[in-house]
């Protein structure tokens, strides 16, 4: 029995591939049975039809509803925070949304509305006064993202999508340019556009179908889609627009690739900064040796600076000149993910032989975007104000004849995805699809007195020179939190990285009354080889009130 199965499957096998005998007569028996059982069903067809309508229609109005609570975005105000950083102290407000797909997408304005595009290419429109958002039901962009999903051999990847957006106002209309990824199915074969459509002033809706303007060309073969690394921002230079493109990882260090050096290679667009004509559709190179260059921005000097993802270590910000090679991926001030080199270079993290950047980050903090502040506050008015996603913190810095002064960190708590100027405004869209309003808090500054200080008596003060009362400490803190000290381990405040190894030797220990006075007296009695070197609070009167006042901090 079990020889005469397997016979069996094989010989039909065999008629379904050869299309030998009987393939033809079973074909012609099925079709016949096929009509006489709709001529027999056709009273039992008729009623399933009907049933089949009245159900529809039945469920018509709980689909739709449905519809319409998954496409409905809800939102809610983000209560108010402050961050005091040296100039000035920052208010920050916002709204959070929700069905809007966090991670990715970016954003621009006109006038008082904001827009949306996460990174799927849905857009949303969103008023500054209330924070109130509408669906903008633009024609499809042609990313062509769900046959790239489905069909291609990268497979689902959230990396693919919207990556930037750029308005330019026309006298009846604006102009709508989107930087975005386009897959093409009948090749496999993926490519990095600009498209542009025509929308309305008042309302964002659209007047036009999408129009290309550019078109890269393909992305090499690599065993993985390097959409993490596809630059893509946008910014107006005169009459041309300004696009930034990644290398797509292609350097052989988070995938292999058919062609290492991509960036380095002028005839494709990848790892470079190109100049487009938005009309003839011409484009010209304006630097090369780019990794991933994730922001842009034009100064009122017309500067173009550029933000660019480094590898491990060597984030960079690049005065972008025309002609200039930055040399990506021979020299960097990071290094490779593995080892401790990267390139040809004859001393490591020197970035020799190739235009260096002004400043670099090390560790790396994940750039993404940057802008100039203007109108916004004299302190601060002129300087470049960077986002980034891992430190997830702004960075003010003050240049000076090309040269970086300082940077200041401002931690924000959130992946900071974008960020544009509005009005007296910073705006940031951040990967938790928040929207944040930055604005100096005029109130405090009047009163000229940082806030978080003028609320305590003296003894406390002298504390908070360094030390800090919020819940947590982050990244940006000088010290840590004083907040609920009484009770707790030492060195145990997470938010803060910087302890000292007498500090870290002693973390079973609890801070209580008196320890935490003779630690007053004389830090070095209590935690040998700890940082602080002599207490800015000796007497034992202010000591009381200042244990007193921390005791009340929970």
């Amino acid at each position: 029995m079990f020889i005469f199965f397997i016979v069996s499957v094989f010989y039909g096998l065999l008629i379904e591939q050869k299309k030998i005998f009987p393939y033809y007569y079973l074909i012609r028996v099925s079709d016949e049975l096929r009509e006489i059982a709709k001529s027999n069903d056709a009273v039992l067809n008729t009623y399933r039809l009907f049933t089949k309508s009245k159900n529809k229609e039945n469920n018509s109005k709980n689909n739709n509803d449905k519809s319409q609570n998954i496409n409905k975005i809800t939102y809610f105000e983000i209560s108010n925070k402050l961050n005091e950083t040296t100039l000035l102290p920052i208010k920050i407000s916002g709204y959070q949304y929700q069905n809007i797909t966090p991670g990715g997408g970016a954003i621009e304005y006109h006038d008082d509305k904001i827009l949306i595009s996460d990174k799927f290419g849905n857009f949303i429109r969103i008023l500054t006064k209330d924070g109130s958002p509408i669906r903008l039901n633009y024609p499809p962009l042609p990313s062509n993202i769900k046959e790239f999903h489905q069909f291609s051999d990268y497979g689902s990847h959230p990396h693919f999508g919207v990556k930037d957006l750029l308005i330019q106002e026309n006298e009846e209309s604006l102009s709508l340019y989107v930087s975005h990824h386009s897959f093409y199915k009948k090749l496999n074969q993926v490519a990095f556009l600009v498209s542009k459509i025509e929308i309305e002033k008042d309302t964002f809706d659209n007047i036009s179908e999408w129009n290309n303007i550019f078109t890269s060309e393909f992305l090499p073969n690599a065993e993985t889609f390097g959409g993490l690394g596809s630059g893509g921002r946008l910014i107006k230079d005169d009459n041309n627009i300004i696009l930034s493109l990644g290398d797509y990882n292609h350097d052989s260090m988070l995938i292999t690739s058919s062609e290492r050096a991509i960036a380095q290679n002028s005839d494709n667009e990848f790892g470079s900064i190109i100049s487009i004509n938005p009309i003839s559709k011409e484009y010209n190179f304006v630097s090369i040796g780019h990794r991933n260059p994730q922001g842009l921005v034009k100064t009122q000097k017309g500067k173009i600076y550029s933000t660019e993802h480094g590898p491990r270590g060597g984030d960079e910000l690049n005065l972008i000149e025309k002609n200039k090679n930055f040399g990506w991926p021979i020299v960097s001030m990071g290094m490779d993910y593995e080892h401790y080199s990267l390139g040809n270079e004859d001393i490591q993290g020197k970035h020799q032989g190739f235009t260096k950047p002004i400043f670099s980050w090390l560790p790396s903090i994940g750039v993404s975007n940057l802008i100039e502040i203007k109108n916004f506050n004299s302190r601060w008015n002129g300087d470049l104000l960077v986002s980034s996603l891992k430190a997830m913190s702004l960075f003010r810095l003050r240049i000076e004849n090309n040269r970086v002064v300082y940077s200041e960190p401002i931690f924000i708590g959130d992946r900071i995805r974008d960020i544009i100027s509005l009005d007296n405004n910073i705006v940031l869209w951040t990967d938790s699809s928040q929207v944040l309003f930055l604005s100096a808090d005029k109130k405090i500054l009047l009163g000229n007195r940082f806030n978080g200080i003028r609320a305590y008596k003296s003894s406390l003060k002298k504390c908070l020179s360094c030390h800090h009362v919020e819940a947590k400490s982050n990244t940006t803190n000088s010290a840590p939190t004083l907040r609920g000290i009484i009770g707790k381990n030492f060195g145990s405040d997470k938010g803060y990285e910087y302890y000292s190894n007498g500090i870290n030797n002693m973390k079973e220990y609890v801070w209580n009354i008196d320890n935490f006075t003779e630690y007053l007296k004389n830090p070095q009695s209590i935690i040998p080889g700890t940082s602080k070197g002599v207490s800015p609070v000796t007497d034992p009167d202010e000591i009381k009130i200042l244990i007193e006042e921390l005791t009340h901090l929970y």
